[in-house]
């Protein structure tokens, strides 16, 4: 690590036609009360404006590019390319960071075992009015989280020698690469909680959808190679919360059930 105290960490965001909403992000980076801080922006070649953004930062902004890529693991890969941090922490163009995200997970670091693979906090969940709705994100722990995925991925620190030891992200997955690259350290996996809330995060998009299932079924049973039939039951019950969750949103309520 470049220090003991103050590594350089490097905040990546795959961005595509995110004009009314990158802004947001950006200024959720620059704010940080930590410093030592890249942030590396890997467009997908987008035409509605948001170039225009990336160049208004451009000398706030550490790096970032714009070309045509396959997708947000596609893009983060790139990103991963152009980082130099000793820390890599993945946030969408929807997201925003809190302002002691970053200062919080260094602190924690020097407290505890630097020598952490990957270390995890927690979310929280937002309406469109940016209200809070639910917290969420749970401590790695491979017998659980072979099953499902109980942690929050947005804003979680990854050690660069994270993707030395694993690789980079399979760009055969649309939406739970993150996961899959996690399962890829089954019980070896050196992974830290902090339970502090990092970011905050609109409900939606297409994590919010019956195809997260789809995958995570692939995911648990190819890579952290789970029972097809224990996996089938585990991934019915976590989509009947999901539809649970999804019926009472639609008229207004918004509920949290157990991980």
């Amino acid at each position: 690590m470049q220090s003991e105290k103050k590594p350089l960490i490097t905040v990546i965001t795959a961005t595509y036609n995110s004009l009314d909403i990158i802004e947001r992000c950006i200024n959720s980076v620059l704010s940080q009360t930590y410093k030592n801080v890249e942030h590396v922006i890997v467009d997908g070649a987008s035409k509605d404006g948001t170039v225009d953004i990336l160049k208004k930062y451009s000398s706030e902004t550490t790096k970032w590019i714009s070309e045509p890529d396959t997708g947000v693991y596609d893009a983060w890969n790139k990103g991963i390319d152009l980082s130099k941090g000793d820390w890599i922490l993945f946030i969408g163009a929807d997201d925003a960071l809190y302002e002691d995200a970053i200062e919080n997970y260094v602190e924690y670091l020097n407290n505890n075992d630097n020598t952490y693979d990957f270390v995890s906090s927690r979310i929280h969940i937002t309406n469109s009015k940016n209200k809070v709705i639910r917290t969420l994100g749970w401590a790695w722990d491979w017998r659980s989280s072979r099953k499902r995925n109980n942690i929050a991925h947005p804003g979680s620190f990854h050690s660069k020698s994270l993707f030395a030891k694993y690789g980079k992200y399979n760009t055969e997955y649309g939406i739970v690469g993150d996961y899959e690259l996690l399962l890829r350290g089954r019980d070896e996996m050196k992974a830290g909680f902090m339970d502090k809330v990092t970011v905050r995060m609109e409900v939606g998009g297409i994590s919010d959808s019956y195809r997260v299932y789809l995958e995570t079924y692939k995911a648990i049973t190819r890579t952290g190679k789970l029972n097809k039939i224990v996996a089938g039951l585990d991934i019915l019950k976590e989509y009947s919360k999901f539809l649970i969750r999804r019926a009472f949103r639609s008229v207004g309520i918004n509920i949290a059930l157990k991980k």
